[in-house]
């Protein structure tokens, strides 16, 4: 616990003189959307190149196995995670000096995406094949989503991987972050809340109807957003505790 938690001389490593802390807030979740809207580049590059694109081909679907369709889904979180981790380095390297292993700690979190359904496969088998398949098209934040058209959804295996990808995001974060800011340790738990969260949200079921509209914006804005408010607020206050003189609130 002392290694997640342990404090660091303040101001070592917060760069100085920098912007008030809700411009940071805004900042981060401007940017963590930007590059949430562009990661669809990198992925249709990873489909194109593997075939995914193909997929309703019967012949070609049947060419793809259980490991390839794995190293699919990690490669296409590893591409949604390379756009979110730069944009979000443009905020940070304002705030935190030496922070260039941000965007290759966020590339390794979001591909952990790809592995971490087969630990929900094991309490229901099945859900993989539907959970890779929402992660090759980048939808990877509909996993925990319940649709009356989509028999193979389900919200718990989706709401575990969440979850676990809340904190092995989180985690691989937190290596850039320890020694940087003071109790960085709190990250990880922010970072998996967050998540957790989000999948809670997601467990509202989308049927034709009046409210049609204002299920697909939890599902599709709020619920994604919550857990990049709540970084965004996270990082401020960990940006602050190492060095209150840095930031202010003004």
């Amino acid at each position: 616990m002392q290694v997640l938690f342990r404090p660091v001389h303040k101001s070592a490593e917060i760069a100085q003189h920098k912007y008030p802390a809700w411009v940071i807030w805004l900042f981060w979740i401007v940017a963590t959307f930007v590059g949430g809207f562009l990661y669809s580049i990198p992925v249709g590059v990873v489909n194109i190149l593997l075939g995914l694109d193909r997929l309703e081909d019967p012949v070609r679907s049947a060419e793809l196995t259980t490991p390839i369709r794995v190293l699919a889904a990690v490669l296409c979180g590893a591409a949604c995670g390379s756009t979110i981790g730069l944009a979000q380095w443009f905020v940070l390297r304002r705030e935190l000096n030496r922070d260039g292993w941000w965007v290759a700690a966020t590339i390794a979190g979001y591909a952990s995406i790809g592995l971490l359904p087969l630990i929900a496969n094991i309490f229901q088998p099945g859900w993989l094949d539907w959970a890779i398949k929402l992660i090759v098209n980048g939808k990877m934040h509909w996993l925990a989503r319940v649709v009356v058209d989509w028999p193979d959804a389900s919200w718990a295996p989706g709401a575990m991987t969440l979850t676990l990808f809340g904190a092995a995001l989180g985690f691989f974060q937190w290596l850039v972050l320890r020694g940087r800011v003071s109790q960085a340790g709190w990250w990880i738990a922010l970072s998996t809340v967050g998540w957790a969260l989000a999948a809670a949200l997601n467990i509202i079921p989308s049927e034709p109807g009046p409210s049609l509209t204002f299920e697909l914006m939890i599902v599709i804005m709020i619920a994604p957003g919550v857990p990049v408010a709540l970084a965004g607020a996270g990082m401020v206050w960990l940006l602050r505790r190492s060095a209150p003189d840095t930031l202010t609130s003004r």
